[in-house]
């Protein structure tokens, strides 16, 4: 009988992830737990951290500039009523 490999929710999100993390672990060649993998956990969670602020900062921007943008909109419209 042929044997189906399945890959689960869980680690389609460690590949999407760390592709590298999900391959070490894959193959089994990843350690349990040492200070390296700390040390990566570490990192990595930083560089979610900064990721997030980065997208938040540019949603804020997005919004900003399109409501200056329909203000100078309107400000033109009111102009243009009251010549």
């Amino acid at each position: 009988m042929k044997q189906i490999n399945m890959v689960s929710a869980s680690e389609i999100g460690d590949f999407v992830f760390c592709k590298r993390g999900w391959w070490l672990r894959f193959n089994e060649k990843l350690p349990k737990d040492t200070e390296e993998m700390a040390a990566g956990r570490a990192e990595h969670e930083s560089l979610a951290r900064r990721v997030d602020f980065t997208q938040r900062v540019r949603l804020f921007t997005i919004v900003l500039l399109s409501a200056g943008i329909l203000l100078g909109l309107l400000l033109l419209i009111i102009q243009w009523f009251l010549q």
